[in-house]
């Protein structure tokens, strides 16, 4: 048996600061002035983001975290938030879902999420991009997704 991990999706829990979906807009169009089309929409700006973000060079591209999605209750293309993942890890059981439970640590920033933080703000501020990090909000989220196991 091989030592080599392999990527697959299974259910993980995501770490991060959460925006505003108004406030992403603002800084995809009008600070990051990523998207060239007139009609704005947060789904737009999120394939911008994403796009941009793979097309950067492999050291840019580790100080831009990937983005999750917080969907309305109303219909899936509703996006209330989003989540700039700084950590993710491999889902186990319900108790990481308990934001004061044994893994409480997942609900909070570490240093190393403050410090991932610090770095995507300042390798934005240059491009223009702004971010008010009294408007962010860490948590976690439950989702599917692509992990190395």
């Amino acid at each position: 048996m091989s030592d080599q991990k392999i990527q697959r999706e299974i259910q993980c829990i995501y770490s991060g600061y959460t925006m505003l979906s108004d406030d992403f807009n603002n800084l995809i169009s009008r600070d990051l002035k990523l998207l060239r089309s007139k009609k704005m929409n947060t789904m737009s700006n999120v394939l911008v983001y994403d796009r941009w973000q793979r097309s950067l060079p492999k050291a840019s591209r580790a100080r831009v975290p990937a983005l999750r999605l917080f969907l309305g209750p109303k219909n899936d293309e509703d996006i209330v938030r989003l989540l700039f993942a700084t950590r993710v890890v491999r889902y186990q059981s319900p108790d990481q879902l308990d934001q004061n439970g044994p893994y409480s640590g997942l609900w909070h920033p570490n240093e190393a999420d403050l410090a991932y933080l610090e770095e995507f703000r300042k390798f934005i501020e240059p491009l223009g991009g702004r971010i008010d990090v009294d408007k962010l909000e860490f948590t976690a989220i439950n989702d599917k997704g692509w992990i190395l196991v």
